[in-house]
């Protein structure tokens, strides 16, 4: 649906600062950020220092993911563009969405008083029209912030009866200004995409929002995450209007090879192999190998020992039946506390084999 076929996904998100450019002196590696990245679903991206901000010391990374752009869009349209003032009635379409959530906060900070049962209607028919021109007694509102389009963006722009503003944040159906102003007299039109802020301002609104948030004006959105592996399944989840607040893809952490990485049932096929993946490609040099027997003399266990080590891999293997919690917690208690557990390799497995029936050959054929 979105008009753009250069545009990139994922343009938010939060994350730990892993090297900093040399005008950059306010931030050093390892300081916890979020803001507005060109990521593209990254597990790395690069950032204009004005676009980013330090997170709140309680926030998780999913929760300071989801605030940047759905905030700043809002504060934008609502402050910058519509001027939105204490006493003013504002429209805020898509209410259940990020966005929409974001600027029923932003517009209670700014002066209204609430969201009234019969200040309420879906989105999803141009029935809101009828709704709201009855509880405003025909007067309409002063502001509204769409992202409809169609017959939607026609009954909002009934809604400013008395000219007002109308901020447009959608791509699928931009009106021209002149012509929405010679249909409805006194009606200012804008669309916007956030990036026309600039960098400059784009900073300006985080601090100014990040501060809402510490004295308690504002608060984070509901979030549904999801492993960037699930993103088909998260994009048509949102897609299908499914989703209330914000969607966070989360991108799983790297191995850390200064940790220790467990790997069970590792007598077995399966851990070998991902042993020497994990010591090929560097991504562990300290190995717990658990296994219910200990390696034999030269079976195929002790020959993976020998691998690992000869590769460089800091390598010890204990005989031990990790369905025993207390075994468990024995083998966990003894790690070296200068590589702690960071990982584990789950292989282990039992076998139990059974009869599962027979067939003949004429039930064969008839199956």
């Amino acid at each position: 649906m979105y008009p753009d076929p250069a545009a990139v996904l994922g343009s938010e998100g939060a994350g730990v600062v892993i090297e900093v450019g040399p005008g950059v002196t306010d931030l050093a590696p390892g300081d916890r950020v979020l803001g507005m990245f060109e990521l593209g679903f990254s597990p790395q991206a690069v950032a204009h220092r004005q676009r980013i901000a330090r997170m709140p010391a309680d926030w998780s990374f999913t929760q300071a993911a989801s605030v940047p752009l759905v905030f700043l869009t809002a504060y934008y349209a609502l402050r910058d563009l519509a001027g939105l003032r204490a006493g003013e009635s504002v429209l805020i379409h898509n209410g259940a969405g990020g966005v929409g959530m974001a600027a029923i906060q932003l517009a209670h900070h700014l002066g209204e008083l609430g969201v009234a049962e019969e200040r309420i209607a879906s989105s999803r028919t141009t029935e809101f029209e009828q709704t709201f021109g009855a509880a405003t007694g025909g007067a309409g509102v002063d502001v509204v912030l769409d992202a409809l389009a169609g017959e939607f963006v026609d009954a909002s722009l009934r809604l400013l009866p008395r000219g007002g503003r109308f901020v447009e944040m959608g791509k699928a159906d931009v009106r021209d200004p002149e012509a929405v102003a010679a249909g409805h007299p006194g009606v200012v039109y804008r669309a916007f995409d956030l990036n026309e802020a600039g960098s400059t301002r784009i900073g300006e609104m985080l601090t100014e929002l990040l501060d809402l948030f510490a004295r308690g004006a504002l608060r984070p959105l509901p979030v549904r995450p999801w492993d960037v592996r699930q993103a088909r399944q998260a994009l048509r989840h949102v897609s299908q209007a499914r989703h209330v607040g914000k969607v966070v893809l989360r991108i799983p952490a790297p191995v850390d090879p200064e940790g220790t990485v467990l790997v069970t049932g590792a007598a077995g096929t399966l851990a070998g192999v991902l042993a020497r993946h994990l010591v090929a490609t560097g991504q562990a040099r300290h190995l717990l190998l658990a296994s219910r027997r200990a390696p034999g003399r030269d079976d195929a266990y002790a020959t993976l020992l020998r691998e690992l080590t000869d590769a460089g891999a800091d390598v010890t293997a204990v005989a031990v039946d990790v369905s025993d919690p207390a075994q468990v917690t024995e083998l966990v208690a003894g790690i070296d506390p200068a590589h702690p557990l960071t990982a584990v390799v789950h292989t282990a497995g039992v076998i139990a084999d059974a009869t599962i029936g027979s067939l003949d050959e004429s039930a064969l054929r008839t199956v």
